[in-house]
């Protein structure tokens, strides 16, 4: 499996040709206080899934992992891909609208998608602490 794309932003869709629009990209958030909830931001993912597993239903999910490492949360439940209907069905893509979302202390977060049980990816995205 080989990771095409992931990105965190504002807000995403996902046409049926299986084109993603992406809107207002970052990599990092600046909070003037701590904890700090985030209102919304979208992951947006897109897989190369080889053809020989293309056949059978495939199980993902989605973890925070906070700046030390360690499990904050399952932000996306296990969900199983059936029957992926594009231009390219070796392609699969998935966004996630994560709403108040919070975070406890400034660092790297990370979004750890995970297929049929292996990490794929890891998505960074840094809190910055601008308060005194």
């Amino acid at each position: 499996m080989e990771f095409k794309l992931a990105v965190v932003c504002e807000d995403a869709s996902i046409e049926p040709d299986g084109k993603m629009n992406l809107h207002h990209i970052f990599r990092q958030i600046r909070c003037p206080f701590l904890p700090y909830t985030h209102p919304k931001m979208v992951l947006a993912c897109s897989i190369g899934i080889p053809e020989a597993l293309l056949q059978e239903p495939m199980h993902y999910w989605v973890d925070f992992i906070n700046p030390d490492g360690v499990f904050i949360d399952r932000v996306l439940e296990d969900r199983k891909v059936i029957g992926i209907e594009v231009d390219d069905p070796s392609i699969f893509s998935f966004t996630l609208e994560l709403r108040n979302l919070t975070f406890q202390e400034p660092g790297d977060y990370q979004f750890s998608v995970f297929l049929e049980g292996c990490l794929v990816q890891s998505v960074d995205l840094r809190l910055r602490f601008l308060g005194h």
